[in-house]
């Protein structure tokens, strides 16, 4: 599963705007608020826009197992 909270640390590290990553990753930016505050989970090809967007990993990017 998706960090929400690791997408927004990132997002915001790299000056983005929620809509300006929506825009990159081809979703709204309420979606991106959802997938921030972790109300939805994203496939395989989402995660590896945003990482593309964010300059990461999908790894970077997953919830830490405990």
């Amino acid at each position: 599963m998706i960090d929400g909270a690791k997408i927004r640390q990132l997002r915001m590290k790299a000056g983005m705007t929620m809509a300006e990553l929506g825009y990159k990753i081809g979703v709204t930016e309420a979606m991106v608020s959802q997938l921030e505050r972790n109300l939805r989970d994203t496939n395989t090809e989402k995660a590896q826009r945003i990482a593309d967007a964010l300059n990461v990993t999908v790894n970077d990017l997953l919830l830490a197992r405990r």
